[in-house]
């Protein structure tokens, strides 16, 4: 079995990093991915689906400082089912992607531009999981 999936959409909300009890960094925010369906040979409409994503770590750090609300991002990693009991007593289950590599895909926005040219974002690379930085190495051979 395989489970892996790529998005690419963009973050619906402002970052909100958190830490765990044990210091690791951790955000989980909605992306907005847009699908034209082809109907009758045009593109008639767009629909949205919001997808929960889960950015840990390292990963979760670099894009809270670097990005914001609306940026394009590409995000593989792998879909978890979670299951919980809510407020009320009832049961529910819910699908989040854990994020392992996301790039980038616009310019950092203005309003994160340090002057220190020792601290800018790192464009169109990727920010890998710290825990899965010897896994990214299978990822440079790939010709796409």
């Amino acid at each position: 079995m395989y489970n892996k999936i790529v998005i690419v959409g963009r973050l619906v909300r402002d970052p909100i990093l958190r830490r765990t009890q044990n210091g690791i960094a951790v955000f989980t925010e909605s992306v907005a991915v847009n699908d034209r369906p082809k109907q009758g040979g045009n593109y008639e409409h767009i629909e949205t689906t919001f997808i929960d994503v889960v950015f840990w770590d390292k990963t979760a750090e670099n894009v809270a400082k670097y990005q914001k609300k609306g940026s394009l991002l590409f995000i593989e990693g792998v879909l978890e089912q979670r299951r919980y009991t809510n407020h009320a007593g009832e049961k529910r289950t819910t699908y989040e992607v854990i994020a392992d590599r996301v790039l980038f895909l616009e310019p950092k926005p203005a309003e994160t531009q340090d002057s220190d040219e020792n601290t800018k974002a790192p464009e169109q690379q990727p920010v890998p999981n710290s825990d899965n930085s010897d896994k990214m190495a299978e990822y440079d051979d790939l010709p796409f």
